[in-house]
């Protein structure tokens, strides 16, 4: 094989090593992808996919944006709360559920910094929008001037196509001021999650390798040729259990630490990284956690310390606000997290006790906060009209 034809093969052969699933937006990209390709990746971020392999992560990232999912995206107008809901609102992704709007959203912007909406109708009457779809943020590609973003894509002949910036949404957890681009604790942590990608990769070579050998045969002299081969081969013809005769041999028997072998610290230290990466309770991702005078809390009030601690600040609120912008001028969206704002019946008839005792409250004044607090989430607040909807333009795109 010449010279030539051998490059060209190599050439072939790295091209295929990268991974045929992604998308490279520019030769930087592909460069590092090719780069990560050849092993020497120790010291680089790894990509979603390979992050998402990590059960702390993956569990992190689907906790987050599920339970976003659950919670209705409300309209308010002037502090009311509209009924019926806006149809941007009640349904933002023509032909999808709500919910999955929302976990789309979350889950992007989890993974990448950023969730990027593309309107894809508008209504004729005066163009507002009609709906959104939540797209994968390396679906779309931005030149950046430091102000704003032009907006394009590549078809598959690598030919530009441009986009209207009004089509285009862009909703950062946090942003790359080199890029105008999001990044998010994937994009920032990439050296703690190498190490759990590693520590799995190793508990998975040692079992699914072989692990380590359980029996080592120590000769008193000095073996040459294929004796060394000749040995073992004849102690591993027989069944396990058999008894073995050998001269000179003299056999040692190896024993392992679970523990060591599957790097169990360094995994569970893992956990307690990417808790941190999300801002998430150790506790719901089964990380250990030391140093702590808090010996018990129930599944609510974690529930309730995710969403006011995590969900809301960095991810709801991001979202409100760029949804509201889509909205007519003075009506706001906001999502409905009043069921993870309330303490458990628990903790309700705990303080109710100490009020009764004290003489705060009555057993009539308890019992008619308790009716309240069951009523809360069927209450409907006085609607609002609204105009009707206007017929819709044509698809955008």
């Amino acid at each position: 094989m010449g010279k030539r034809k051998r490059a060209k093969e190599l050439r072939r052969l790295e091209e295929r090593a990268l991974d045929p699933s992604a998308s490279y937006p520019d030769i930087d990209a592909a460069l590092y992808a090719r780069f990560r390709s050849t092993g020497a990746a120790g010291q680089l971020a790894p990509t979603v996919k390979e992050a998402l392999g990590i059960p702390a992560v993956n569990r992190a990232v689907t906790m987050l944006s599920t339970i976003a999912a659950t919670l209705d995206l409300n309209a308010y107008r002037a502090g009311d709360r509209i009924q019926p809901d806006p149809p941007l609102v009640a349904r933002p992704t023509k032909g999808i559920p709500p919910g999955r709007f929302t976990r789309d959203s979350v889950f992007y912007m989890a993974c990448y910094g950023e969730t990027i909406w593309l309107t894809t109708e508008r209504y004729a009457e005066d163009g507002s929008p009609a709906s959104i779809v939540p797209v994968p943020p390396t679906r779309l590609r931005s030149d950046w001037n430091g102000v704003q973003h032009d907006w394009y894509t590549l078809d598959a002949n690598g030919k530009r196509k441009g986009l209207d910036p009004r089509d285009v949404n862009q909703v950062t957890l946090l942003m790359d001021p080199d890029t105008g681009r999001g990044i998010g604790p994937m994009q920032l942590c990439g050296a703690a999650l190498n190490v759990a990608i590693e520590a799995d990769r190793w508990a998975a070579r040692y079992f699914a390798g072989g692990g380590m050998p359980s029996v080592f045969l120590e000769a008193t002299g000095i073996l040459g040729g294929d004796e060394p081969q000749t040995i073992k081969d004849q102690w591993l013809h027989d069944p396990p259990n058999m008894p073995k005769v050998g001269a000179n041999i003299t056999p040692h028997v190896l024993n392992h630490n679970p523990e060591q072998a599957q790097l169990v610290t360094s995994r569970a230290h893992s956990r307690g990284d990417v808790a941190l990466m999300f801002g998430i309770s150790g506790r719901l991702l089964e990380a250990p956690v030391g140093g702590t005078s808090m010996t018990y809390t129930n599944v609510g009030d974690l529930a309730t310390e995710l969403v006011r601690l995590t969900l809301a600040p960095y991810y709801l609120e991001q979202i409100e606000q760029a949804f509201s912008d889509l909205l007519p001028r003075g009506t706001v969206a906001r999502y409905d997290v009043e069921g993870f704002q309330r303490a458990d019946p628990a903790t309700r008839w705990k303080i109710y006790e100490q009020a009764a005792k004290l003489g705060v409250l009555t057993a009539e004044q308890i019992a008619d906060r308790e009716l309240i607090e069951m009523e809360a989430d069927q209450a409907a607040p006085a609607p609002v009209a609204l105009p009707a909807p206007t017929p819709l333009m044509g698809r955008v795109g």
